[in-house]
């Protein structure tokens, strides 16, 4: 080994290793080489999982978009029909029980706690705060691009914009899988910061949509 690359803990020098063997493996022997092997019910890491719910609610919103502009299904019922798939997904996830206890797992929060010397209650603040900036700031930025603009006023006068040749299903698609990434990280957080994760978490967001969809009709 030429060189050392010094991390906080064992959690976090462990998910640095399988990023830096995944990023070798791809770069160098090819997409084939990005598997790693784990063993099920280990722990690999303190934000694998805040990732891996970040980019599962990106693709829930790329699905969402699909049957809205593709499918042609309203948007609402969309959102629905998702949120009831992934029902039997977040079963699986949580290893087939209806509540899951988190207590006693590593969070980002306490990662934050233990590096800051601080306590849950602060590092919270502190964890979420940097979210709300990071993810606020990106999000200002991407406004700030040609697609971005683009995916404003697909939201504020699709008419006008797709008069101006542009497709507004892909911008539609897009502004869809940055919402849902931006709720699949939150909902991450929000498992992580009170300790435990339930299956009927969402449950009202569904009637609520449902009682939208009758009232609009």
């Amino acid at each position: 080994m030429e060189k050392v690359f010094f991390s906080n803990s064992g959690a976090e020098a462990n998910e640095c290793a399988i990023k830096t063997a995944r990023k070798w493996g791809a770069e160098n022997k090819g997409a084939e080489y990005f598997n790693i092997v784990t063993l099920k019910g280990s722990f690999h890491g303190r934000t694998l999982a805040t990732l891996a719910a970040t980019v599962m609610g990106c693709l829930a919103g790329l699905l969402t978009g699909v049957l809205a502009t593709k499918a042609r299904i309203p948007a609402i019922l969309s959102g629905i029909l998702v949120q009831l798939a992934l029902y039997s997904i977040n079963l699986r996830v949580m290893d087939n029980k209806s509540n899951l206890a988190l207590l006693r797992k590593p969070t980002v929060f306490r990662a934050v706690a233990d590096l800051l010397g601080v306590s849950n209650a602060v590092s919270e603040l502190i964890v979420g705060l940097f979210a709300v900036v990071l993810c606020g700031t990106l999000l200002w930025l991407f406004l700030r691009t040609e697609k971005g603009l683009a995916t404003r006023a697909t939201g504020g006068n699709p008419r006008m914009i797709r008069a101006s040749g542009v497709n507004t299903d892909s911008t539609t698609i897009l502004a869809l899988m940055i919402a849902n990434a931006l709720i699949g990280l939150g909902g991450s957080l929000l498992a992580q910061q009170q300790g435990y994760s339930d299956v009927q978490m969402g449950v009202g967001a569904i009637v609520i949509g449902l009682a939208s969809v009758v009232i609009g009709e």
